[in-house]
């Protein structure tokens, strides 16, 4: 039994195993069919997705392809557009020129050209569509596109009507907010915004909207444009503006633009604020005076400002100068500043006008037509034109030429015939190569041989030290002329050449005329010999002026020498000492020599004696800080008078009556003729007066600053400066005298050069006893020798005696009258006459003669031989005899001299040769006296501004360098207030300013180089000059063109500025003179419209400087601006960091690519597929068309 159930479990289970088996089977297929859908289902779905990928890919990078197209598209619209702008910036400078590519009657055309603009044409460019602008913008926006109208005057209308805040047909638009502030440069606004121009296929233009839309037309638009021009050059560099507090005291010199005074920019801008500004931009230059000084001299300046020191920070964008000044490093706003300063640093000066236009004449040949001249090598009568437009003078012929940095090191660069001779204003610091005594070598880098500073000096100066005779020898030009630009080949110009072309000829040359005749009129001539000779010798001039620079910028009181051999003047003595020139320095000068005699026998009816003298008169007129030995070790302390040439002495006796049949009159000659020689190396004791010069201050003995002083020997005399040495002075050049109160018998020895003894007859006659007075005359001729008085100075630790001071070949003189009994010892010199001259700095114009007065205010008149200069009140005719008057022997009327009715006194004329100090000619009856320069123009003189006096009113003497000198405190107390900031300035120290050029002498009475009147000779020199060698390559930063400068700029640059450059009086301009300048200066260029170079600066807008800072300066009591050294100070502020040549601009482009919708009813329905904005900076010589530099900058939103 149990078999059978096991075996049917078994059946059962094979059975179950096959039906399962089958059943398997078959659901095993299913599943496989179903798992192969599914994957195929997958498969497809992944395939899609694979597909619809590839076709969304490829959509994207079809978008992207042609969003990028677009954006190329719009970028090159913009570039397209910048340099179509820039393109037409170049036409307006040359179309509104003349073009000049050398002498305008034989062009060459191979030389490049030169555009100077057309009368009526402007220096700056022109203003386009500048509409209802800011305070800001009014200065900075100067083209803006706009309906009608192009790029200038000129050019082509492509401003379309539709302004870019007009939304496109896609709704895209410009806001006046994101194109002047947020968006924008931050330049100033105004109220109309640029439209747009559009693009075609044949250009720029307006299309009708007809053919803009037509696909296949030649205006189909492509795309559109809009831009505003903004004149950057007037604008504060950022990367050099603004100075450390610790270098204040350097600061009012205003030597470069980093002394700009940044707390005028805004009232919220303190010192502690500019400190920190400087302090991360500048990091390692603030800690001291000497460390920021060094840092510009050596690395900032010579750069050009347009690197960054190590270590410093950097503007590198104008989105930089944005960001700096949201973020408050920055001082002020960004309008006021630019990282972009790009200037050439090349002269531009050409004469203003010709002479006539200015009041004078044309000349022979018409040699004083300067403009008609300026591109002409030669004038109508075939002499060298000197003062040329520098623009077109051309180098011949192509060489190399040396160049050499301010420490003397040399490098080379190339030229071709037709490139400019005047390549970079010359450098003032260069002048410490020279000294009195020969090559400052510490000038010079150590690497620099002594033959090659020599080479050096020649190649810049035309100078050669000459050791033999302690003097430079000038000999650069052929028989050693200073040459004109146009005789110039193969180098630069150097410094008297410059000199020589910036000064106008026809201001140059004065002279007094021939030595007057005895017998004709007192103003037919002066007392000295060959003066129209030497003093007519234009070169001779310009080498005085140029000594004169030179001696203002050394540290010294030695006078530099300067030898020109071929001055054209007759064989005469001592012709060596007549063709030197020496330069002024703070030193006593030679102001009269006064004829003194005494009488040495009592009246008796025996034969007398009369012992006569010539005694000096000296007198320093400078301002005095700069002579103390204590702050200027190297200033002389012994001095001499030396005597050359020769004289015969006559004594006239006259009767008391002729009508008893005794001789009136009756005449003795000195039997001794007095001969002095005239070997300047071996002079004669015999006319040798020696004495010390006192440091200012001193009293006993009198430093010579008070007014013209004798030279008076030992005792309690407050002038015991005679040097009472027989190895030094004359033995017999010292005499005793009575004096005539008694109260100071015995106790002076007043000194002069002893000339001789003359016989006399004091015999009575029926009538009463003669009266006897005494004439220096000639030897025998006028071609002797005659009398020259010498002042020298001893050279300090050595035995050389060095002359600076010549009172040269006086002809004749009268003496004093010696009434009938006069006592034993009696001194005539009470109203002795005497040879002076007005301005003791210069011998110009000769000495004249005249008698010095018994009245007026003196120190004292028994120790000196004259009154003050100008002692009292100018009021009608009550200018007394002796102040700054002569009687006889005055410069001739034929040269140019204007004498109206000489001024009536108790006992004779008065011709007021003072009035040279004003040189105004008047038409009315008041005596006054000018002269006219050889081209005609009545130029003023330093003091024609003055405080003059009235009636009621002394006045304060401001202005008037010769005025009141010595008078009494409590009555005048104005008047002694101003007398140091009245007189002269010798700096002492290098210049800071081109500017400072005005404290030079001119060598001629009374007159400075002038920088502060519109009849200016000398404004030339203002762009010829600079004040180092700033600049890489010709081009530098650092500057600012006046032209485009803002109100606010003009106050940092002038706020600071020392009112005098000298002196212990050197307080800086106030906040409201220099703001009211700054306010005058904008007024009038807005008005008048720009200069042409820094020279004008010193012309034309002298009246509107002067104007306003006269109002905002004076008061009733204190006038100091009146004097030129302080009226000239807003000229020193600006000239140096000044530009007129350099347009820089900053060029504001959005360009936009597209279409014109099919449906367009306007040029507004514009379909915008792309925009890009780019700021282009970029900087044009205005004379030249060249591109300076240019830096492109995308414009984004801050």
């Amino acid at each position: 039994m149990i078999s059978t159930r096991v075996s049917s479990a078994a059946a059962r289970f094979r059975a179950e195993r096959m039906r399962l088996q089958r059943r398997t089977g078959f659901l095993g297929l299913r599943s496989r069919r179903g798992a192969a859908l599914l994957i195929s289902l997958c498969a497809v779905v992944l395939l899609t997705g694979v597909i619809m990928a590839f076709f969304s890919q490829a959509n994207l990078n079809r978008q992207i392809t042609g969003s990028s197209t677009q954006y190329s598209r719009a970028e090159m619209f913009a570039r397209s557009a910048m340099e179509d702008i820039v393109g037409d910036m170049r036409r307006e400078i040359v179309e509104t020129s003349t073009e000049l590519r050398g002498d305008p009657s034989a062009p060459n055309p191979a030389f490049p050209a030169v555009y100077v603009p057309r009368p009526g044409a402007s220096a700056a460019p022109a203003k386009v569509g500048v509409v209802g602008a800011d305070a800001i913008g009014s200065r900075t926006i100067c083209k803006v596109s706009t309906e009608g109208k192009g790029i200038h005057t000129n050019s082509t209308a492509l401003g379309s009507p539709v302004a870019i805040d007009t939304p496109s047909f896609n709704g895209r638009k410009v806001s006046a907010s994101a194109w002047f502030n947020s968006g924008g440069p931050r330049l100033g606004s105004q109220s109309n915004l640029p439209t747009w121009v559009y693009i075609t296929r044949s250009g720029p233009g307006t299309p009708a909207v007809a053919d803009a839309k037509a696909k296949n037309g030649p205006d189909y638009v492509l795309g559109r444009y809009a831009y505003t021009v903004y004149d950057t050059s007037g604008l504060l560099d950022a990367n050099c503006v603004g100075y450390p507090s610790v270098a204040t005291n350097l600061g009012s010199g205003k030597s470069s633009m980093a002394y700009a005074e940044l707390t005028a920019v805004d009232a919220s801008v303190t010192t502690a604020r500019v400190n920190d500004f400087v302090k991360w931009r500048n990091p390692s230059a603030i800690g001291s005076t000497n460390l920021w000084a060094s840092y510009l001299s050596d690395f900032a300046e010579p750069n050009g400002f347009l690197y960054a020191k190590s270590g410093h920070q950097g503007f590198l964008s104008r989105r930089d100068v944005i960001r700096s000044s949201t973020q408050g490093i920055l001082p002020g706003g960004a309008n006021l500043y630019t990282h972009f300063a790009r200037f050439a640093n090349s002269p531009s000066w050409a004469p203003p006008a010709d002479a006539p236009a200015m009041g004078g004449i044309g000349g022979s040949g018409g040699e004083f037509n300067y403009q008609a001249n300026a591109d002409k090598s030669l004038d109508g009568a075939g002499n060298p034109v000197a003062n040329r437009n520098v623009l077109n003078v051309r180098h011949p012929s192509a060489a190399t030429i040396r160049y050499y940095t301010d420490k003397g090191v040399q490098d080379t660069y190339d030229v071709i015939a037709g490139d400019p001779l005047v390549r970079t204003r010359f450098s003032l610091a260069k002048l410490a190569w020279l000294k009195y005594n020969g090559i400052n070598d510490s000038a010079f880098a150590s690497s620099v041989t002594a033959a090659q500073r020599e080479e050096a000096i020649k190649d810049c100066f035309g100078l050669t030290w000459n050791s033999v005779k302690s003097r430079w020898d000038y000999e650069h030009g052929s028989n050693h002329r200073v040459l004109a630009l146009g005789e110039i080949s193969g180098r630069e110009p150097d410094f008297f050449e410059l000199l020589k072309a910036g000064i106008l000829t026809g201001s140059l040359g004065n002279h007094p005329g021939a030595i007057a005749p005895t017998t004709t009129s007192t103003t037919a001539g002066p007392a000295g010999l060959y003066f129209e000779y030497l003093s007519s010798n234009k070169d001779r001039q310009i080498l005085q002026i140029g000594a004169n620079i030179i001696d203002q910028a050394d540290a010294d009181n030695y006078p530099i020498a300067i030898y020109q051999e071929n001055v054209p003047m007759p064989a005469y003595g001592a012709a060596e000492l007549y063709n030197t020139v020496f330069g002024q320095e703070n030193l006593p000068m030679l102001q009269r020599m006064v004829q003194v005699s005494c009488k040495t026998d009592e009246d008796s009816e025996t034969e007398g004696e009369i012992d006569i003298w010539m005694q000096p008169e000296v007198w320093n007129p400078h301002e005095p800080s700069t002579a103390d030995p204590a702050r200027y070790p190297d200033t002389p302390l012994h001095l001499r008078v030396v005597t050359y040439g020769g004289a015969m002495l006559k004594i006239s006796e006259n009767n008391a009556d002729s009508t008893v049949g005794i001789p009136k009159s009756k005449e003795r000659f000195n039997q001794d003729v007095v001969d002095f020689g005239t070997d300047v190396t071996a002079p004669k004791l015999q006319g040798i007066v020696a004495f010390v010069n006192p440091k200012p201050g001193t009293t006993k003995p009198q430093a010579f600053f008070e007014s013209p002083a004798v030279i008076a020997g030992y005792g309690n005399s407050l002038y015991s400066n005679y040097q009472d040495l027989s190895q030094v002075s004359g033995p017999k050049n010292h005499f005793f005298y009575r004096d005539m109160t008694n109260a100071h018998k015995g106790k002076t020895r007043p000194i002069g050069v002893w000339l001789g003894k003359l016989p006399r007859d004091p015999r009575k006659n029926p009538l009463g006893y003669p009266t006897h007075w005494v004439e220096i005359l000639p030897i025998s001729s006028p071609t002797e020798p005659q009398l020259t008085f010498v002042l020298e100075y001893l050279e300090e630790g050595t035995t050389r005696w060095r002359p600076y001071c010549v009172l040269a070949r006086v002809q004749e003189m009268y003496g004093p009258t010696f009434g009938p009994k006069e006592p034993c010892g009696f001194v005539s010199w009470f109203r002795d006459f005497n040879l002076a001259r007005p301005d003791p700095r210069t011998d110009r114009f000769s000495a004249s003669a005249g008698r010095l007065n018994s009245s007026g205010t003196t120190y004292n008149r028994m120790w000196s031989s004259g009154s003050t200069i100008q002692g009292g009140p100018i009021v009608g005719n009550a200018q007394a005899e002796g102040h700054g008057s002569t009687s006889y022997l005055m410069p001739s009327t034929a040269a140019g001299f204007v004498y109206q009715a000489p001024i009536k006194t108790s006992f004779s004329t008065a011709y007021l040769l003072s009035d040279w100090s004003r040189n105004i000619a008047l038409v009315n009856t008041d005596p006054r006296f000018w002269y006219a320069d050889p081209d005609g123009i009545v130029r003023p003189a330093d003091g024609w501004r003055g405080d003059q006096p009235t009636a009621a009113e002394p006045g304060t003497g401001d202005g008037m360098m010769l005025f009141n000198n010595d008078l009494n405190a409590a009555k005048y107390p104005t008047l002694v207030a101003s007398k140091e900031r009245r007189r002269p300035v010798i700096l002492n120290r290098p210049f800071r300013s081109v500017g400072e050029l005005g404290v030079v002498f001119r060598d001629q009475p009374f007159r400075s180089l002038d920088f502060w009147s519109e009849k200016s000779g000398d404004s030339g020199l203002l762009d010829l000059f600079s004040v180092t060698d700033a600049g890489f390559g010709g081009i530098t930063g650092g500057r600012y063109n006046i032209n485009a400068a803002q109100e606010g700029v003009l106050k940092a640059l002038l706020r600071g500025t020392a009112r005098q450059p000298s002196g212990s009086t050197t307080s800086p301009l106030s906040q409201a003179e220099a703001d009211a300048v700054a306010a005058a200066i904008t007024q009038n260029l807005s008005t008048a419209g720009p200069i042409a170079n820094r020279g004008e600066l010193g012309r034309r807008l002298t009246t509107p400087i002067f104007t306003s800072y006269a109002a905002a300066a004076n008061t009733a009591t204190s006038k100091p601006v009146l004097n030129k050294t302080y009226g000239e100070a807003p000229m020193r502020a600006l000239v140096s960091q000044m530009d007129t040549r350099t347009w820089v601009l900053l060029i504001d482009v959005v360009a936009q690519c597209g279409r014109l919708s099919p449906n367009a009813a306007g040029l507004e329905d514009f379909i915008v597929e792309g925009e890009r904005r780019y700021w282009l900076h970029v900087a044009i010589d205005r004379h030249t068309g060249r591109i300076i530099d240019r830096q492109l900058e995308v414009a984004t939103n801050e």
